[in-house]
């Protein structure tokens, strides 16, 4: 009708945009893992006493400390920039946590925090180590197992992801032959941004092969060393029948029996194992749902055998093209020319033949 004005889309500042602040904010697009113990009560470790001389000698013979005592400096500085920035990150994790309804971590009573050092600091106030009871009339055990290298170990103590070949038998023997320190928990230091940073001296090993890579004897072998250190490590029991349960399933899955059947499992359990873990690693804001990697997808299986064979295909299809072009090529050259004597080569066999001929009977 005349005089009315239709409006089909929601009026300005109405329900539309009610809507979209309604909406929970985007997760960061880089996550940083979650912080799990408060900054604010952390307190500055003691860079002048003999633990942390390898890392002032270092400064030093670095030129970025022109004594013991600058070195201590720099050390301090640096921690007291990066425990700032932890600060920040953590006012910011427990602000997030009230917008998303969950109570904040309530900091101890200022009288009961205890001095948080490094990894692999000595614990001034807790005296000597305690000691494991021991059960008198037990004899050790006939062979003592080789045990992963301490970064693969480090790597468990996260609950992170570890590549399979760490707990092959022939990456812990070649473990046990270098002799690897079980000092783990030590630490070295890095220049990164005009600033110090502290990280895990424990470094991957050179030979370590992707999941993808390895042979079906070696992913069920590793996969049950997995799960033995795992628990070992002190993992949720959940996640270790998980574990359990994901590996059993590969190794008996009918698809074992087919010609491409081993390289498909190994690629499924690569992807997916990894795949895991990264969603348990996201921080807890931007966490999503974590899948249950037990259970086999079967519609993945198909893709991925299906990717296998175009890709063998495409391999075989480039090796017929290289035959075919090798041919073709001696083809165009055509008939091989009949090699001629030389000219003097030619006289010697001619003067030869006069001889025998006079030689001969009548």
């Amino acid at each position: 009708m005349d005089g009315q004005v239709q409006n089909n889309g929601p009026p300005e500042g109405g329900a539309g945009q009610q809507n979209q602040q309604d909406q929970p904010p985007a997760p960061p697009q880089n996550p940083q893992p979650v912080l799990r113990d408060n900054p604010h009560q952390a307190q500055c470790p003691d860079f002048a006493s003999g633990f942390f001389e390898d890392m002032r000698n270092a400064l030093i013979q670095s030129n970025a400390a022109a004594d013991h005592d600058g070195a201590v400096a720099e050390l301090a500085a640096s921690w007291a920039d990066k425990n700032a920035r932890d600060k920040e990150r953590w006012d910011e994790q427990q602000a997030r946590q009230r917008e998303l309804g969950n109570p904040p971590q309530a900091p101890p009573p200022e009288q009961e925090v205890e001095r948080q050092d490094p990894p692999g600091s000595p614990k001034k106030s807790s005296g000597k180590k305690k000691l494991p009871p021991i059960k008198r009339g037990i004899k050790p055990s006939e062979i003592i197992p080789d045990q992963p290298c301490p970064f693969a170990l480090n790597k468990l103590r996260d609950q992170s992801y570890c590549e399979l070949w760490y707990f092959t038998p022939e990456a812990r023997k070649l473990t046990s032959e270098l002799h690897f320190t079980n000092n783990d928990d030590a630490l070295t230091i890095t220049r990164a941004d005009n600033s110090l940073v502290f990280a895990s001296a424990v470094r991957p090993s050179r030979s370590a092969k992707r999941d993808e890579e390895l042979s079906w004897e070696q992913m069920c072998v590793g996969g049950a060393s997995l799960i033995l250190w795992a628990n070992k490590q002190g993992w949720p029991e959940e996640h270790v029948d998980i574990l359990n349960i994901f590996f059993y399933k590969l190794q008996y899955h009918p698809l074992r029996s087919e010609s491409d059947g081993h390289a498909t499992l190994i690629l499924y359990q690569a992807r997916y194992r990894r795949d895991w873990h990264r969603l348990m690693e996201l921080p807890s804001e931007a966490l999503e749902e974590v899948f249950d990697l037990s259970v086999i997808n079967e519609d993945a299986l198909v893709r991925i055998r299906r990717e296998i064979l175009d890709t063998s295909m495409r391999a075989m299809r480039d090796s017929l093209t290289q035959v075919r072009d090798a041919f073709d090529g001696h083809a165009h050259k055509g008939p091989e020319k009949k090699r001629t004597a030389s000219p003097a080569y030619e006289s010697r066999s001619s003067s030869k033949r006069q001889r025998v001929s006079t030689n001969q009977p009548m």
